[in-house]
């Protein structure tokens, strides 16, 4: 996302915190905090394809149970403030997705995130898609979300020719939402088909550099 783009996104994000209804103060939060927090939990539910009221439906059973039932827990009183924070957040994204689709505006991990819900609820256009593409490559395989795994699962996995490309020393982005595991379960995503069974995908090492001369690599496996 380049800078606009994401000043933009802000200018929503704060326009959403400043008018909601939901009692930021109560739980702490003042508007800025609350704007980037906010941003955040909106990339991470849409990276695990969470829906945000299915977030405030658990915490509001988490809160209600552990309200119910006293405890000499000395951390409890801030479990509780972290769980209200959740909820409060769990609210501002939903008016936050609202306020985009008023806007007719969507940001990337929106992109992500409905491409997955759309492969999930729509075969014709699964079908659509395999038609249009012989084979799929798919490379920095390491560096995929839930939600990318999940829409490519839905479009590729039964028996279709898919090849991913990827390096597990290279997992540098957990931060936005990279998957290393999604590495490690490909061959059972992707199953191939062999005389109409289905059996893990091949797993094929590459273990020769061509690109750093010996002392480079030796120097890397010290």
């Amino acid at each position: 996302m380049c800078s606009s783009d994401l000043a933009l996104r802000y200018q929503l994000a704060f326009r959403v915190v400043a008018r909601t209804d939901v009692d930021l103060a109560a739980v702490g939060y003042r508007p800025t905090q609350a704007v980037r927090d906010m941003m955040a939990f909106d990339a991470d539910l849409g990276n695990y394809l969470v829906e945000p009221q299915a977030v405030i439906n658990d915490q509001q059973q988490l809160l209600t149970a552990y309200q119910a039932t006293p405890s000499p827990w000395p951390d409890l009183d801030r479990f509780l403030l972290t769980i209200n924070r959740r909820i409060a957040l769990a609210h501002l994204v939903c008016e936050f997705r609202q306020a985009k689709l008023a806007y007719e505006v969507i940001d990337y991990s929106d992109q992500i995130r409905l491409s997955a819900c759309a492969a999930q609820r729509s075969p014709e256009m699964c079908a659509m898609l395999q038609e249009r593409f012989a084979v799929v490559l798919l490379d920095e395989y390491q560096d995929t979300s839930v939600a990318q795994r999940v829409l490519l699962q839905r479009l590729f996995a039964d028996g279709f020719p898919v090849m991913a490309v990827g390096d597990p020393c290279q997992a540098i982005y957990r931060w936005r939402g990279a998957e290393i595991s999604n590495m490690l379960t490909f061959p059972t995503d992707f199953p191939r088909h062999i005389a109409g069974e289905a059996a893990p995908a091949q797993v094929l090492p590459l273990t020769i550099n061509r690109r750093s001369a010996p002392a480079v690599l030796a120097a890397a496996n010290d």
